[in-house]
Protein backbone atom coordinates (compact mmCIF):
# COMPACT_ATOMS: atom_id res chain seq x y z
CA UNK A 1 0.00 0.00 0.00
CA UNK A 2 1.71 3.56 -0.80
CA UNK A 3 1.85 5.61 1.68
CA UNK A 4 0.23 9.63 1.58
CA UNK A 5 1.23 12.86 3.33
CA UNK A 6 -1.38 15.33 4.50
CA UNK A 7 -0.42 18.37 5.81
CA UNK A 8 -2.25 21.11 7.90
CA UNK A 9 -1.91 24.11 10.16
CA UNK A 10 -3.98 24.40 13.89
CA UNK A 11 -3.59 26.16 17.22
CA UNK A 12 -1.73 24.24 19.62
CA UNK A 13 -5.16 22.67 21.97
CA UNK A 14 -2.92 21.87 24.53
CA UNK A 15 1.29 22.19 25.72
CA UNK A 16 1.66 18.01 25.07
CA UNK A 17 3.58 18.21 21.23
CA UNK A 18 6.83 18.69 21.02
CA UNK A 19 8.00 20.24 17.57
CA UNK A 20 10.01 17.40 15.56
CA UNK A 21 13.00 19.44 14.51
CA UNK A 22 13.74 20.99 17.61
CA UNK A 23 12.33 19.11 20.26
CA UNK A 24 11.12 21.94 22.41
CA UNK A 25 7.03 21.86 23.75
CA UNK A 26 4.54 23.40 21.33
CA UNK A 27 2.80 25.57 23.20
CA UNK A 28 -1.06 26.04 24.02
CA UNK A 29 -2.36 28.48 21.38
CA UNK A 30 0.58 28.63 19.55
CA UNK A 31 0.23 27.96 15.57
CA UNK A 32 1.80 24.42 15.17
CA UNK A 33 2.11 22.59 11.38
CA UNK A 34 0.79 19.06 11.69
CA UNK A 35 1.83 15.98 8.68
CA UNK A 36 0.20 13.10 9.05
CA UNK A 37 1.26 10.43 6.68
CA UNK A 38 -0.93 7.09 6.21
CA UNK A 39 -0.79 3.82 4.32
CA UNK A 40 0.88 1.96 6.82
CA UNK A 41 0.45 -0.29 9.73
CA UNK A 42 0.04 2.99 11.71
CA UNK A 43 -0.77 6.72 11.15
CA UNK A 44 2.26 9.00 11.67
CA UNK A 45 1.48 12.43 12.55
CA UNK A 46 4.17 15.02 13.76
CA UNK A 47 3.86 18.51 14.87
CA UNK A 48 6.51 21.66 14.23
CA UNK A 49 6.81 25.22 14.84
CA UNK A 50 6.47 27.09 11.46
CA UNK A 51 10.02 28.82 12.42
CA UNK A 52 11.54 24.84 12.29
CA UNK A 53 9.29 23.81 9.20
CA UNK A 54 11.11 23.27 5.95
CA UNK A 55 9.24 23.35 2.81
CA UNK A 56 9.00 19.16 1.11
CA UNK A 57 11.27 19.01 -1.92
CA UNK A 58 8.18 17.31 -4.09
CA UNK A 59 6.79 20.62 -3.81
CA UNK A 60 7.80 22.71 -6.73
CA UNK A 61 5.69 25.89 -6.25
CA UNK A 62 6.34 28.69 -4.09
CA UNK A 63 5.51 28.70 0.04
CA UNK A 64 2.64 30.91 -0.50
CA UNK A 65 1.18 28.46 -2.73
CA UNK A 66 1.88 25.41 -0.21
CA UNK A 67 0.35 27.54 2.73
CA UNK A 68 -2.39 28.97 0.20
CA UNK A 69 -3.13 25.39 -1.54
CA UNK A 70 -1.93 22.18 0.41
CA UNK A 71 -1.76 23.40 4.44
CA UNK A 72 -5.39 22.53 5.30
CA UNK A 73 -6.66 25.19 7.70
CA UNK A 74 -8.46 22.65 10.66
CA UNK A 75 -9.58 26.50 12.49
CA UNK A 76 -12.27 26.92 10.70
CA UNK A 77 -11.10 30.93 9.29
CA UNK A 78 -9.65 31.22 12.72
CA UNK A 79 -5.78 32.09 11.51
CA UNK A 80 -6.01 35.61 10.38
CA UNK A 81 -4.24 37.10 7.14
CA UNK A 82 -1.63 38.33 9.52
CA UNK A 83 -0.70 35.43 10.82
CA UNK A 84 -1.24 33.48 7.68
CA UNK A 85 2.03 35.88 6.33
CA UNK A 86 3.90 35.63 9.97
CA UNK A 87 3.62 31.77 8.52
CA UNK A 88 4.65 32.27 5.09
CA UNK A 89 7.53 34.19 6.19
CA UNK A 90 8.47 31.74 8.76
CA UNK A 91 8.33 29.02 6.98
CA UNK A 92 10.50 30.63 3.64
CA UNK A 93 13.50 31.27 6.67
CA UNK A 94 13.62 27.85 7.71
CA UNK A 95 13.62 26.41 3.81
CA UNK A 96 16.40 29.13 2.98
CA UNK A 97 18.34 28.32 5.88
CA UNK A 98 18.42 24.45 5.26
CA UNK A 99 19.22 25.31 1.76
CA UNK A 100 22.40 27.03 2.63
CA UNK A 101 23.31 24.43 4.91
CA UNK A 102 22.77 21.66 2.58
CA UNK A 103 25.50 23.54 0.15
CA UNK A 104 27.84 23.73 2.55
CA UNK A 105 31.02 22.22 2.76
CA UNK A 106 30.76 21.00 6.48
CA UNK A 107 31.92 22.34 9.73
CA UNK A 108 34.51 24.74 9.85
CA UNK A 109 36.97 21.90 11.28
CA UNK A 110 36.13 19.70 8.41
CA UNK A 111 38.63 18.69 5.24
CA UNK A 112 36.40 20.42 2.80
CA UNK A 113 36.12 23.62 4.91
CA UNK A 114 39.61 24.01 6.11
CA UNK A 115 41.05 23.70 1.87
CA UNK A 116 38.51 26.09 1.04
CA UNK A 117 39.76 28.64 3.46
CA UNK A 118 43.06 28.10 2.28
CA UNK A 119 42.43 28.64 -0.98
CA UNK A 120 40.59 31.79 -0.23
CA UNK A 121 43.58 32.84 1.70
CA UNK A 122 46.06 32.12 -1.04
CA UNK A 123 43.29 34.23 -3.70
CA UNK A 124 43.27 37.05 -1.60
CA UNK A 125 47.19 37.46 -0.71
CA UNK A 126 48.21 35.98 2.19
CA UNK A 127 51.19 38.08 2.40
CA UNK A 128 48.87 41.42 2.61
CA UNK A 129 49.63 42.85 6.08
CA UNK A 130 46.43 43.94 7.10
CA UNK A 131 45.54 40.12 6.61
CA UNK A 132 48.14 38.51 8.59
CA UNK A 133 46.73 38.90 12.07
CA UNK A 134 42.70 37.46 11.08
CA UNK A 135 44.93 34.19 9.35
CA UNK A 136 46.17 32.87 12.33
CA UNK A 137 42.69 32.73 14.09
CA UNK A 138 43.08 28.71 14.47
CA UNK A 139 45.60 26.27 13.45
CA UNK A 140 45.46 25.89 9.49
CA UNK A 141 45.14 29.61 8.92
CA UNK A 142 48.80 30.75 8.71
CA UNK A 143 51.27 31.94 5.93
CA UNK A 144 53.13 28.49 6.50
CA UNK A 145 49.87 26.77 5.29
CA UNK A 146 49.41 28.87 2.19
CA UNK A 147 53.12 28.28 1.31
CA UNK A 148 52.67 24.37 1.75
CA UNK A 149 49.69 24.63 -0.02
CA UNK A 150 50.96 25.68 -3.39
CA UNK A 151 53.88 23.25 -2.76
CA UNK A 152 51.24 20.27 -2.99
CA UNK A 153 47.80 21.70 -4.68
CA UNK A 154 48.87 20.15 -7.85
CA UNK A 155 49.59 16.41 -6.22
CA UNK A 156 47.18 13.81 -7.16
CA UNK A 157 45.58 11.31 -4.48
CA UNK A 158 48.53 8.49 -4.97
CA UNK A 159 51.38 11.16 -4.88
CA UNK A 160 50.28 12.65 -1.32
CA UNK A 161 49.44 9.13 0.32
CA UNK A 162 53.46 8.35 -1.37
CA UNK A 163 54.09 11.64 0.99
CA UNK A 164 52.18 10.24 3.99
CA UNK A 165 53.72 6.58 3.28
CA UNK A 166 57.57 8.24 3.07
CA UNK A 167 56.28 9.66 7.00
CA UNK A 168 54.41 6.67 8.67
CA UNK A 169 50.98 8.70 8.71
CA UNK A 170 47.36 7.09 7.71
CA UNK A 171 46.68 7.28 4.31
CA UNK A 172 42.93 7.01 3.50
CA UNK A 173 40.30 9.40 3.03
CA UNK A 174 39.32 11.64 0.20
CA UNK A 175 41.47 14.28 -1.68
CA UNK A 176 40.80 17.32 0.81
CA UNK A 177 41.33 14.96 4.08
CA UNK A 178 44.85 13.40 2.73
CA UNK A 179 45.89 17.36 1.50
CA UNK A 180 45.09 18.36 4.72
CA UNK A 181 47.10 15.93 6.48
CA UNK A 182 50.15 16.63 4.25
CA UNK A 183 49.98 20.20 4.87
CA UNK A 184 49.43 19.27 8.64
CA UNK A 185 52.43 17.29 8.72
CA UNK A 186 54.73 19.19 6.38
CA UNK A 187 54.42 22.46 8.58
CA UNK A 188 54.01 20.61 11.84
CA UNK A 189 56.25 17.63 11.74
CA UNK A 190 54.99 14.11 11.82
CA UNK A 191 52.48 12.86 14.16
CA UNK A 192 54.21 10.85 16.65
CA UNK A 193 53.00 7.81 18.70
CA UNK A 194 50.43 7.85 21.54
CA UNK A 195 51.66 8.68 24.91
CA UNK A 196 48.82 7.51 26.91
CA UNK A 197 48.81 4.18 25.37
CA UNK A 198 52.35 4.14 24.93
CA UNK A 199 52.94 3.43 21.34
CA UNK A 200 48.93 3.70 19.61
CA UNK A 201 49.23 5.63 15.73
CA UNK A 202 47.82 9.60 16.15
CA UNK A 203 45.38 10.47 13.10
CA UNK A 204 43.99 13.51 12.28
CA UNK A 205 39.84 13.16 12.99
CA UNK A 206 38.14 13.24 9.49
CA UNK A 207 35.31 15.02 10.93
CA UNK A 208 36.84 17.33 12.98
CA UNK A 209 40.40 17.61 12.20
CA UNK A 210 40.79 19.70 14.64
CA UNK A 211 41.17 17.09 16.76
CA UNK A 212 43.58 14.48 17.07
CA UNK A 213 42.71 10.72 18.15
CA UNK A 214 44.55 7.55 18.89
CA UNK A 215 44.28 4.63 16.60
CA UNK A 216 44.64 2.05 19.59
CA UNK A 217 46.99 -0.74 19.44
CA UNK A 218 47.22 -4.36 17.99
CA UNK A 219 47.45 -6.98 20.43
CA UNK A 220 49.17 -9.94 19.38
CA UNK A 221 48.60 -12.32 22.29
CA UNK A 222 44.53 -11.37 21.86
CA UNK A 223 44.74 -11.48 18.24
CA UNK A 224 42.65 -7.64 18.01
CA UNK A 225 43.11 -4.26 18.15
CA UNK A 226 42.86 -2.51 21.95
CA UNK A 227 41.42 0.58 21.33
CA UNK A 228 42.34 3.81 23.27
CA UNK A 229 40.41 6.99 24.06
CA UNK A 230 43.45 9.59 23.99
CA UNK A 231 42.07 12.40 21.91
CA UNK A 232 43.77 16.34 22.10
CA UNK A 233 43.97 19.39 20.31
CA UNK A 234 46.32 19.39 17.04
CA UNK A 235 48.04 22.17 18.70
CA UNK A 236 48.86 20.17 21.75
CA UNK A 237 49.62 16.90 19.48
CA UNK A 238 53.21 15.29 19.68
CA UNK A 239 55.78 15.13 16.89
CA UNK A 240 58.38 14.20 15.22
CA UNK A 241 60.79 15.90 12.74
CA UNK A 242 61.54 16.53 9.67
CA UNK A 243 58.58 15.60 7.67
CA UNK A 244 59.92 14.56 4.39
CA UNK A 245 58.98 15.36 1.12
CA UNK A 246 60.93 12.41 -0.74
CA UNK A 247 60.92 8.87 -0.14
CA UNK A 248 63.54 9.05 3.09
CA UNK A 249 67.15 6.92 2.82
CA UNK A 250 68.08 4.09 4.87
CA UNK A 251 69.59 6.01 7.34
CA UNK A 252 66.89 7.74 7.79
CA UNK A 253 64.44 4.98 7.77
CA UNK A 254 66.63 3.70 10.82
CA UNK A 255 66.45 7.08 12.90
CA UNK A 256 62.35 6.65 11.89
CA UNK A 257 62.57 2.67 13.35
CA UNK A 258 64.66 3.23 16.98
CA UNK A 259 61.88 6.45 17.43
CA UNK A 260 58.68 4.43 17.28
CA UNK A 261 59.98 0.90 18.99
CA UNK A 262 61.30 3.41 21.65
CA UNK A 263 57.43 4.60 21.77
CA UNK A 264 56.14 1.41 22.23
CA UNK A 265 58.81 0.19 24.49
CA UNK A 266 59.74 -2.40 21.80
CA UNK A 267 62.95 -0.92 21.85
CA UNK A 268 63.75 -0.03 24.95
CA UNK A 269 65.48 -2.98 25.91
CA UNK A 270 68.32 -2.97 23.33
CA UNK A 271 68.27 1.04 22.92
CA UNK A 272 69.47 1.27 26.71
CA UNK A 273 71.60 -1.94 26.92
CA UNK A 274 69.50 -3.84 28.70
CA UNK A 275 68.65 -6.81 26.51
CA UNK A 276 71.77 -7.18 26.01
CA UNK A 277 73.20 -7.01 29.16
CA UNK A 278 71.00 -9.39 30.73
CA UNK A 279 71.76 -12.26 28.29
CA UNK A 280 75.20 -11.72 28.82
CA UNK A 281 74.85 -12.64 32.51
CA UNK A 282 72.63 -15.64 31.56
CA UNK A 283 75.13 -17.02 29.41
CA UNK A 284 77.07 -18.08 32.38
CA UNK A 285 73.60 -19.71 34.21
CA UNK A 286 73.59 -23.36 34.20
CA UNK A 287 69.42 -24.00 34.51
CA UNK A 288 68.70 -27.99 34.39
CA UNK A 289 65.09 -28.10 32.90
CA UNK A 290 64.18 -31.68 32.96
CA UNK A 291 62.93 -31.46 36.61
CA UNK A 292 60.92 -28.89 38.97
CA UNK A 293 63.54 -29.10 41.22
CA UNK A 294 65.46 -27.25 38.22
CA UNK A 295 62.32 -25.17 36.97
CA UNK A 296 61.73 -23.71 40.27
CA UNK A 297 65.94 -22.56 40.35
CA UNK A 298 65.77 -21.36 37.28
CA UNK A 299 62.17 -19.12 37.35
CA UNK A 300 63.98 -17.59 40.70
CA UNK A 301 67.23 -16.88 38.99
CA UNK A 302 64.76 -15.36 36.04
CA UNK A 303 63.02 -13.23 38.55
CA UNK A 304 66.16 -12.17 40.21
CA UNK A 305 67.88 -10.72 36.83
CA UNK A 306 64.72 -9.39 35.88
CA UNK A 307 63.83 -7.29 38.82
CA UNK A 308 67.92 -6.12 38.79
CA UNK A 309 66.64 -4.51 34.95
CA UNK A 310 63.20 -2.85 36.08
CA UNK A 311 61.17 -5.35 34.46
CA UNK A 312 57.49 -4.97 35.15
CA UNK A 313 56.74 -7.84 37.09
CA UNK A 314 53.69 -8.32 39.91
CA UNK A 315 55.10 -6.84 43.43
CA UNK A 316 53.54 -10.61 45.01
CA UNK A 317 56.34 -13.34 44.75
CA UNK A 318 53.79 -16.15 44.06
CA UNK A 319 52.27 -13.58 41.02
CA UNK A 320 56.12 -13.16 39.90
CA UNK A 321 56.80 -16.83 39.76
CA UNK A 322 53.50 -17.99 38.10
CA UNK A 323 53.83 -15.15 35.37
CA UNK A 324 57.40 -16.37 34.43
CA UNK A 325 57.47 -20.17 35.16
CA UNK A 326 54.69 -21.17 32.38
CA UNK A 327 56.98 -18.70 29.81
CA UNK A 328 60.32 -20.48 30.79
CA UNK A 329 58.27 -23.71 30.31
CA UNK A 330 56.97 -22.90 27.05
CA UNK A 331 61.08 -22.18 26.29
CA UNK A 332 62.70 -25.01 28.16
CA UNK A 333 64.73 -26.58 24.87
CA UNK A 334 66.40 -23.04 24.73
CA UNK A 335 69.09 -21.39 25.87
CA UNK A 336 69.18 -19.04 29.44
CA UNK A 337 69.68 -16.51 26.68
CA UNK A 338 66.92 -16.93 24.54
CA UNK A 339 64.44 -17.57 27.54
CA UNK A 340 65.78 -14.39 29.00
CA UNK A 341 64.93 -12.39 25.53
CA UNK A 342 61.50 -13.90 25.83
CA UNK A 343 60.84 -12.92 29.37
CA UNK A 344 62.06 -9.46 28.99
CA UNK A 345 59.45 -9.42 25.73
CA UNK A 346 56.86 -11.17 27.50
CA UNK A 347 57.13 -8.30 30.74
CA UNK A 348 58.48 -5.89 29.51
CA UNK A 349 60.34 -2.72 30.87
CA UNK A 350 58.54 -0.25 33.85
CA UNK A 351 57.92 3.19 32.45
CA UNK A 352 61.04 5.70 33.39
CA UNK A 353 60.05 8.71 35.50
CA UNK A 354 60.63 10.77 32.50
CA UNK A 355 57.94 8.36 30.72
CA UNK A 356 56.03 8.75 33.44
CA UNK A 357 55.59 12.12 33.12
CA UNK A 358 54.71 12.19 29.87
CA UNK A 359 52.24 9.64 30.30
CA UNK A 360 50.98 11.78 33.20
CA UNK A 361 50.76 14.98 30.66
CA UNK A 362 49.11 13.05 27.92
CA UNK A 363 46.36 11.99 30.35
CA UNK A 364 45.78 15.52 30.73
CA UNK A 365 45.14 16.48 27.52
CA UNK A 366 42.47 13.59 27.57
CA UNK A 367 39.73 15.67 29.57
CA UNK A 368 38.93 19.54 29.74
CA UNK A 369 39.88 19.50 33.72
CA UNK A 370 42.85 18.07 34.77
CA UNK A 371 41.74 16.69 37.68
CA UNK A 372 39.68 13.85 35.61
CA UNK A 373 42.60 12.66 33.99
CA UNK A 374 43.08 9.77 36.61
CA UNK A 375 39.56 8.76 36.92
CA UNK A 376 39.90 8.49 32.35
CA UNK A 377 43.06 6.46 32.96
CA UNK A 378 41.69 3.93 35.51
CA UNK A 379 38.30 3.29 32.81
CA UNK A 380 40.87 3.08 30.15
CA UNK A 381 43.07 0.46 31.26
CA UNK A 382 39.09 -1.47 32.29
CA UNK A 383 38.45 -0.61 28.33
CA UNK A 384 41.56 -2.54 27.78
CA UNK A 385 40.86 -5.65 29.86
CA UNK A 386 37.67 -6.19 28.84
CA UNK A 387 38.89 -5.47 24.92
CA UNK A 388 41.53 -8.56 25.13
CA UNK A 389 38.35 -10.48 26.58
CA UNK A 390 36.97 -10.21 23.76
CA UNK A 391 34.03 -7.96 25.37
CA UNK A 392 32.62 -5.71 22.59
CA UNK A 393 29.74 -4.58 24.50
CA UNK A 394 31.43 -3.74 27.10
CA UNK A 395 34.26 -2.01 25.42
CA UNK A 396 31.52 -0.16 23.71
CA UNK A 397 29.93 1.14 26.91
CA UNK A 398 33.18 1.88 28.68
CA UNK A 399 33.35 4.34 25.69
CA UNK A 400 30.63 6.04 25.83
CA UNK A 401 31.06 6.75 29.51
CA UNK A 402 35.00 7.86 28.95
CA UNK A 403 33.99 10.21 26.10
CA UNK A 404 30.89 11.93 28.37
CA UNK A 405 34.11 11.89 31.14
CA UNK A 406 36.49 13.58 29.44
CA UNK A 407 33.86 16.48 28.01
CA UNK A 408 33.12 17.67 31.31
CA UNK A 409 34.08 21.13 32.16
CA UNK A 410 33.95 20.80 36.11
CA UNK A 411 35.88 18.43 38.49
CA UNK A 412 34.31 14.83 39.36
CA UNK A 413 34.15 14.50 43.31
CA UNK A 414 32.81 11.57 45.74
CA UNK A 415 29.88 14.09 46.33
CA UNK A 416 28.96 14.75 42.67
CA UNK A 417 29.54 11.75 40.96
CA UNK A 418 26.02 10.03 41.34
CA UNK A 419 24.35 13.24 39.77
CA UNK A 420 26.18 12.26 36.88
CA UNK A 421 23.02 9.88 36.26
CA UNK A 422 20.40 11.20 37.18
CA UNK A 423 18.10 14.28 37.25
CA UNK A 424 18.84 17.61 35.34
CA UNK A 425 22.78 16.86 35.64
CA UNK A 426 22.46 13.51 34.24
CA UNK A 427 25.39 13.13 31.61
CA UNK A 428 24.68 11.36 28.61
CA UNK A 429 26.87 8.09 28.68
CA UNK A 430 26.83 7.69 32.30
CA UNK A 431 24.36 5.78 34.34
CA UNK A 432 24.23 3.97 37.48
CA UNK A 433 26.22 1.47 37.68
CA UNK A 434 29.15 3.81 36.01
CA UNK A 435 28.48 6.99 38.46
CA UNK A 436 28.98 4.06 41.54
CA UNK A 437 31.82 3.15 40.65
CA UNK A 438 33.09 7.24 39.54
CA UNK A 439 32.39 7.60 43.47
CA UNK A 440 33.99 4.47 44.64
CA UNK A 441 37.32 5.87 42.58
CA UNK A 442 37.13 9.32 44.24
CA UNK A 443 36.79 7.42 47.53
CA UNK A 444 39.73 5.48 47.41
CA UNK A 445 41.80 5.68 44.63
CA UNK A 446 40.65 2.73 42.55
CA UNK A 447 37.95 0.45 41.98
CA UNK A 448 36.84 -3.24 42.68
CA UNK A 449 36.19 -4.51 39.25
CA UNK A 450 39.54 -2.62 38.31
CA UNK A 451 41.81 -4.41 40.95
CA UNK A 452 39.62 -7.89 39.89
CA UNK A 453 40.83 -7.48 36.37
CA UNK A 454 44.02 -6.49 37.09
CA UNK A 455 44.44 -9.94 39.22
CA UNK A 456 43.04 -11.82 36.21
CA UNK A 457 45.28 -10.67 33.72
CA UNK A 458 48.74 -10.20 36.11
Amino acid sequence: MSSETTYAVEFAKTSRAKCKKCSDIIEIGDIKILTTTTGGRFDVTQSFHPKCYTLPRKFAGTVDDFVDETLRDTTEGQILPKERDALVEAIKTSSSATKKSNKAPGSASSADAIIEKIKAMVDDGENEPQTKKAKRDDHYSSNEFVAAYRVYQKEKNDELKDVLKWNRQFVSGTKNYLLVKVLDGHVNGRLARCQLCQGGRLKIDEKNCSIVLCNGQFDEDAQQRIPCTFQCSIEDAPRWKPWFTEEPSEEEKEKMDKLEADATGEGAGDSHGDLASMKKEAASLEWNLSNKEGIRSATEDAIGLLKKYNAKLPEDATKAKQKIGPVILAHKRETPEDIIAALWKEVGKQLSNEEKEQKDKALEKTTKVDANAKLVAAFQELSEYYSKEANQRAVFTYSKCLNAIRGLDYEITAENAMSLSKGKTKVEGIGTAFAQKIKEFCETGTMQKLEEKRADHA
